[in-house]
């Protein structure tokens, strides 16, 4: 859980300074090594909710079925795979 913490602080703190407003529509641009590195992240928690809940310790929900932590991060790293990869 420690690691999902530091990870999701980490995210955040790297969405918010590397991020820039570029007109008044609210836009924000991130650079292609910036979302690859927000990828690599969200893999790595993923992996370790996988790893936490093979070892019986909680559940983080399941993309499967609609709820919690392991489907909202899923859907963030579908969707930037999808924005990355157009």
């Amino acid at each position: 859980m420690k690691k999902l913490i530091i990870s999701v602080a980490t995210f955040t703190c790297a969405l918010a300074s590397f991020a820039q407003t570029t007109n008044a529509n609210d836009s924000i641009t991130i650079s292609r090594y910036e979302m690859q590195e927000m990828l690599g992240t969200l893999d790595d928690i993923l992996e370790w909710q996988q790893q936490d809940i093979e070892e019986g310790e909680t559940s983080h929900g399941s993309y499967e079925e609609m709820w919690g932590s392991n489907y909202w991060l899923t859907l963030m790293a579908i969707e930037l795979r999808t924005k990355l990869n157009n």
